[in-house]
């Protein structure tokens, strides 16, 4: 295995959530899903970099635009998947604009799989080992 590893290659150039709390769905669907699906496929990220609102205006907690959570998002990308950022532009602005239908059908299109918690509890310090394992089974033989 290499010490090191670099996705930059991969990613979408940075991004600024102005002042919405926006930063799980930068994390979660601008940033990951993003490299992801390019490393898969082989796409400018630029060109396919998916929509942090799409996924925060679904996730947000309160009226106020002010956070939201990763379980949140990974549930909402699961369901309802992502859409580029060129069919949903982002604005800090306004979170309550929630993706209509053909959004949403569009997003289902790019679901995620599944999603594992590596930590145990609120204890994010300590990495759960059978969490891993379960991960990647072949591994640990």
């Amino acid at each position: 295995m290499p010490e090191a590893v670099s996705l930059l290659r991969f990613a979408p150039r940075r991004g600024d959530q102005g002042e919405q709390g926006s930063c799980v769905a930068w994390s979660s669907a601008y940033a990951a899903q993003t490299i992801l699906t390019a490393a898969a496929t082989g796409k400018d990220p630029n060109s396919i970099a998916f929509s942090p609102s799409y996924l925060y205006n679904q996730i947000r907690l309160g009226d106020d635009c002010q956070g939201s959570y990763i379980q949140r998002a990974m549930q909402a990308m699961k369901a309802n998947g992502g859409v580029p950022l060129s069919q949903y532009p982002y604005s800090d602005r306004d979170c309550s604009r929630t993706p209509d239908g053909g959004a949403i059908q569009a997003g289902r299109q790019n679901l995620i799989h599944g999603f594992t918690r590596l930590t145990e509890g609120d204890n994010l310090n300590q990495i759960s080992v059978r969490a891993v394992k379960s991960i990647f089974p072949k591994m640990h033989r």
